[in-house]
Protein backbone atom coordinates (compact mmCIF):
# COMPACT_ATOMS: atom_id res chain seq x y z
CA UNK A 1 0.00 0.00 0.00
CA UNK A 2 1.61 3.77 -0.72
CA UNK A 3 2.19 6.08 1.76
CA UNK A 4 -1.02 8.21 0.28
CA UNK A 5 -3.24 5.23 0.41
CA UNK A 6 -2.55 4.56 3.75
CA UNK A 7 -2.85 8.13 5.18
CA UNK A 8 -6.04 8.57 3.65
CA UNK A 9 -7.19 5.11 5.14
CA UNK A 10 -6.41 6.11 8.50
CA UNK A 11 -8.12 9.47 7.81
CA UNK A 12 -11.41 7.77 7.26
CA UNK A 13 -10.73 5.64 10.17
CA UNK A 14 -10.72 9.13 12.14
CA UNK A 15 -13.49 10.13 10.60
CA UNK A 16 -15.41 7.18 10.82
CA UNK A 17 -14.63 7.45 15.07
CA UNK A 18 -15.54 10.59 15.14
CA UNK A 19 -19.02 10.68 13.41
CA UNK A 20 -19.61 7.43 16.09
CA UNK A 21 -18.59 9.83 18.82
CA UNK A 22 -20.87 12.71 17.81
CA UNK A 23 -23.69 10.54 17.24
CA UNK A 24 -23.30 8.57 20.84
CA UNK A 25 -22.97 11.87 22.56
CA UNK A 26 -24.95 14.63 20.69
CA UNK A 27 -25.71 17.64 22.87
CA UNK A 28 -29.92 17.30 23.85
CA UNK A 29 -29.52 20.55 25.11
CA UNK A 30 -28.73 22.20 21.61
CA UNK A 31 -31.35 20.72 19.85
CA UNK A 32 -35.68 22.11 19.81
CA UNK A 33 -37.48 20.94 22.45
CA UNK A 34 -39.78 18.43 20.24
CA UNK A 35 -38.85 15.13 22.18
CA UNK A 36 -39.52 11.53 20.67
CA UNK A 37 -38.41 8.36 22.08
CA UNK A 38 -36.19 5.87 20.03
CA UNK A 39 -34.27 2.80 20.48
CA UNK A 40 -30.45 3.48 21.26
CA UNK A 41 -28.20 2.25 18.52
CA UNK A 42 -25.72 0.93 20.62
CA UNK A 43 -28.25 -1.74 22.08
CA UNK A 44 -28.46 -4.80 21.88
CA UNK A 45 -31.31 -7.15 20.49
CA UNK A 46 -31.11 -9.69 23.26
CA UNK A 47 -34.76 -10.27 24.05
CA UNK A 48 -33.95 -9.88 27.93
CA UNK A 49 -32.06 -6.72 27.18
CA UNK A 50 -34.86 -5.40 24.75
CA UNK A 51 -37.46 -6.51 27.26
CA UNK A 52 -36.04 -4.04 30.04
CA UNK A 53 -35.41 -1.23 27.60
CA UNK A 54 -39.07 -1.34 26.45
CA UNK A 55 -40.26 -1.61 30.10
CA UNK A 56 -38.30 2.07 30.42
CA UNK A 57 -39.69 3.48 27.71
CA UNK A 58 -42.81 2.78 28.33
CA UNK A 59 -42.28 4.26 32.18
CA UNK A 60 -41.09 7.34 29.91
CA UNK A 61 -44.01 7.67 27.33
CA UNK A 62 -46.96 6.51 30.18
CA UNK A 63 -48.60 9.02 32.70
CA UNK A 64 -47.81 7.48 35.70
CA UNK A 65 -45.21 9.46 38.06
CA UNK A 66 -41.90 7.15 38.25
CA UNK A 67 -39.21 7.05 41.02
CA UNK A 68 -35.87 6.87 39.29
CA UNK A 69 -33.06 5.98 42.35
CA UNK A 70 -29.12 7.22 41.61
CA UNK A 71 -27.10 4.78 43.80
CA UNK A 72 -23.31 4.39 43.41
CA UNK A 73 -20.60 7.11 42.69
CA UNK A 74 -21.01 10.15 42.07
CA UNK A 75 -18.41 10.77 40.12
CA UNK A 76 -16.98 13.74 42.03
CA UNK A 77 -19.46 15.65 42.43
CA UNK A 78 -18.87 19.13 43.85
CA UNK A 79 -21.48 22.13 43.37
CA UNK A 80 -18.41 24.81 43.76
CA UNK A 81 -16.83 23.56 40.89
CA UNK A 82 -19.40 21.67 39.14
CA UNK A 83 -22.46 23.66 37.52
CA UNK A 84 -24.71 20.52 37.08
CA UNK A 85 -24.16 16.86 37.75
CA UNK A 86 -24.72 14.50 35.42
CA UNK A 87 -28.08 13.41 37.50
CA UNK A 88 -29.63 16.81 37.37
CA UNK A 89 -29.40 17.07 33.80
CA UNK A 90 -31.58 13.59 33.52
CA UNK A 91 -33.97 15.17 36.30
CA UNK A 92 -33.92 18.58 33.96
CA UNK A 93 -34.82 16.31 30.69
CA UNK A 94 -37.45 14.55 32.50
CA UNK A 95 -39.27 17.54 33.86
CA UNK A 96 -38.91 20.50 30.83
CA UNK A 97 -38.14 18.06 27.69
CA UNK A 98 -41.04 14.64 28.57
CA UNK A 99 -42.99 16.79 30.75
CA UNK A 100 -42.41 14.88 33.60
CA UNK A 101 -42.91 16.91 36.62
CA UNK A 102 -45.04 14.89 38.97
CA UNK A 103 -41.66 12.18 38.71
CA UNK A 104 -39.04 11.75 42.05
CA UNK A 105 -35.50 11.26 40.98
CA UNK A 106 -33.58 10.49 44.07
CA UNK A 107 -29.74 10.74 43.88
CA UNK A 108 -28.03 8.80 47.27
CA UNK A 109 -24.77 8.94 45.00
CA UNK A 110 -21.74 8.98 47.53
CA UNK A 111 -17.93 9.92 46.78
CA UNK A 112 -15.80 6.96 46.69
CA UNK A 113 -18.70 4.27 46.96
CA UNK A 114 -18.37 0.81 47.53
CA UNK A 115 -20.59 -1.75 45.48
CA UNK A 116 -19.94 -4.44 48.91
CA UNK A 117 -21.49 -1.94 50.47
CA UNK A 118 -24.58 -1.08 48.54
CA UNK A 119 -25.14 -4.50 47.62
CA UNK A 120 -25.99 -4.82 51.73
CA UNK A 121 -27.79 -1.21 51.78
CA UNK A 122 -29.84 -2.10 48.71
CA UNK A 123 -32.88 -3.69 50.72
CA UNK A 124 -33.23 -1.13 52.71
CA UNK A 125 -33.33 1.75 50.10
CA UNK A 126 -35.21 -0.04 48.22
CA UNK A 127 -38.42 -0.39 50.69
CA UNK A 128 -37.23 3.50 51.61
CA UNK A 129 -38.04 4.49 47.97
CA UNK A 130 -39.95 2.38 45.80
CA UNK A 131 -38.25 3.24 42.74
CA UNK A 132 -39.37 2.31 39.12
CA UNK A 133 -35.50 2.18 37.82
CA UNK A 134 -32.30 1.89 39.68
CA UNK A 135 -29.35 3.46 38.46
CA UNK A 136 -26.12 1.81 39.58
CA UNK A 137 -22.46 3.74 38.83
CA UNK A 138 -19.75 1.46 40.48
CA UNK A 139 -16.87 3.49 41.30
CA UNK A 140 -13.23 3.19 42.68
CA UNK A 141 -13.47 1.83 45.88
CA UNK A 142 -13.70 -2.04 44.92
CA UNK A 143 -11.20 -1.67 42.14
CA UNK A 144 -8.40 -0.47 44.57
CA UNK A 145 -8.77 -4.15 45.78
CA UNK A 146 -7.16 -5.11 42.26
CA UNK A 147 -7.55 -9.17 40.99
CA UNK A 148 -8.30 -10.38 44.58
CA UNK A 149 -11.57 -8.19 44.56
CA UNK A 150 -13.29 -9.20 40.89
CA UNK A 151 -14.94 -12.25 42.56
CA UNK A 152 -16.54 -10.77 45.09
CA UNK A 153 -17.69 -7.33 42.91
CA UNK A 154 -19.22 -10.00 40.43
CA UNK A 155 -20.89 -11.62 43.02
CA UNK A 156 -22.12 -8.37 44.18
CA UNK A 157 -23.43 -7.18 40.79
CA UNK A 158 -25.76 -10.40 40.62
CA UNK A 159 -26.74 -10.18 44.27
CA UNK A 160 -27.96 -6.41 43.40
CA UNK A 161 -29.95 -8.00 40.24
CA UNK A 162 -31.59 -10.60 42.23
CA UNK A 163 -32.81 -7.74 45.39
CA UNK A 164 -33.97 -5.00 42.28
CA UNK A 165 -35.91 -7.74 40.53
CA UNK A 166 -37.48 -8.98 43.67
CA UNK A 167 -38.55 -5.85 44.42
CA UNK A 168 -39.95 -5.36 41.10
CA UNK A 169 -37.59 -2.52 39.78
CA UNK A 170 -35.57 -2.41 37.04
CA UNK A 171 -31.87 -2.00 37.26
CA UNK A 172 -29.44 -0.05 35.00
CA UNK A 173 -26.29 -0.61 35.09
CA UNK A 174 -23.24 2.41 34.29
CA UNK A 175 -19.43 1.42 33.21
CA UNK A 176 -17.25 4.39 35.16
CA UNK A 177 -16.31 6.83 32.63
CA UNK A 178 -12.25 6.94 34.49
CA UNK A 179 -10.32 5.27 31.91
CA UNK A 180 -7.82 8.10 32.92
CA UNK A 181 -7.95 6.79 36.24
CA UNK A 182 -6.68 3.20 35.18
CA UNK A 183 -3.27 4.67 34.64
CA UNK A 184 -2.73 5.01 38.07
CA UNK A 185 -1.17 1.81 39.62
CA UNK A 186 -3.90 1.70 42.32
CA UNK A 187 -6.58 1.62 39.63
CA UNK A 188 -5.14 -0.68 37.13
CA UNK A 189 -7.12 -3.17 37.47
CA UNK A 190 -9.97 -1.00 36.23
CA UNK A 191 -10.32 -2.47 32.31
CA UNK A 192 -11.05 -5.44 34.13
CA UNK A 193 -14.05 -4.60 36.67
CA UNK A 194 -15.40 -2.85 33.66
CA UNK A 195 -15.56 -6.43 31.74
CA UNK A 196 -17.51 -7.69 34.79
CA UNK A 197 -19.89 -5.27 34.40
CA UNK A 198 -20.45 -5.85 30.69
CA UNK A 199 -20.32 -9.18 31.47
CA UNK A 200 -23.04 -9.55 34.04
CA UNK A 201 -25.22 -6.55 32.02
CA UNK A 202 -25.28 -9.35 29.00
CA UNK A 203 -26.07 -12.50 31.30
CA UNK A 204 -28.69 -10.75 33.02
CA UNK A 205 -30.38 -9.36 29.67
CA UNK A 206 -29.40 -5.36 31.81
CA UNK A 207 -29.30 -2.07 29.85
CA UNK A 208 -25.89 -0.97 30.23
CA UNK A 209 -24.54 2.78 29.92
CA UNK A 210 -20.61 2.11 28.58
CA UNK A 211 -19.29 5.36 29.44
CA UNK A 212 -16.24 3.67 29.39
CA UNK A 213 -16.28 2.42 25.73
CA UNK A 214 -17.49 6.60 25.16
CA UNK A 215 -14.84 8.06 26.82
CA UNK A 216 -12.18 4.95 24.65
CA UNK A 217 -13.76 6.75 21.11
CA UNK A 218 -13.31 10.30 22.40
CA UNK A 219 -9.92 10.10 23.29
CA UNK A 220 -8.93 8.88 19.87
CA UNK A 221 -9.79 12.50 18.07
CA UNK A 222 -9.75 14.61 21.31
CA UNK A 223 -8.33 15.84 24.25
CA UNK A 224 -10.44 14.28 27.15
CA UNK A 225 -8.01 15.67 29.78
CA UNK A 226 -10.35 18.44 30.27
CA UNK A 227 -13.41 16.00 31.10
CA UNK A 228 -11.87 15.26 34.79
CA UNK A 229 -9.66 16.72 37.42
CA UNK A 230 -5.99 16.31 38.07
CA UNK A 231 -6.54 13.12 40.48
CA UNK A 232 -8.66 11.97 37.04
CA UNK A 233 -11.02 10.19 39.44
CA UNK A 234 -13.17 12.84 39.47
CA UNK A 235 -15.46 14.73 36.50
CA UNK A 236 -15.46 18.22 35.48
CA UNK A 237 -18.13 19.94 33.93
CA UNK A 238 -18.21 18.57 30.78
CA UNK A 239 -17.42 15.12 31.65
CA UNK A 240 -20.77 15.14 33.58
CA UNK A 241 -22.20 16.84 30.44
CA UNK A 242 -21.15 13.96 28.46
CA UNK A 243 -22.50 11.41 30.85
CA UNK A 244 -25.95 12.52 30.92
CA UNK A 245 -25.86 12.85 27.08
CA UNK A 246 -25.22 9.12 26.67
CA UNK A 247 -27.01 8.22 29.83
CA UNK A 248 -30.38 9.67 27.71
CA UNK A 249 -29.35 8.14 24.82
CA UNK A 250 -29.15 4.95 26.47
CA UNK A 251 -32.54 5.19 27.18
CA UNK A 252 -33.45 5.79 23.92
CA UNK A 253 -34.16 9.69 24.47
CA UNK A 254 -33.79 11.44 21.26
CA UNK A 255 -34.33 14.63 19.54
CA UNK A 256 -36.50 15.09 16.83
CA UNK A 257 -38.84 17.80 15.00
CA UNK A 258 -41.72 17.85 14.89
CA UNK A 259 -42.61 14.74 17.23
CA UNK A 260 -43.80 14.28 20.50
CA UNK A 261 -43.69 11.20 23.58
CA UNK A 262 -46.47 9.15 22.67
Amino acid sequence: MSARRAISSVSRTRRRRLLAIQSAGRGVSAVSNSTTLGLASELSTSPERQSAYDQVREYLRGTTPRTWLFVGDCLGFAPHIVRRSYIEYFNDMLRTRLNRAADAVVDITITDSSLLKLRDQMPSRLLRFRPDVVFCMPGLQDVATAVAGRESFEGALHDLVATTAEHGCQLVLAAPPLLLAAEKDEFSDLPAYVDILRRVAEQRGLLLVDHWKYWELARETRDIDEWVDVSCTRLLHEGHRRASQLLLRTLGVLIAAKRTPR
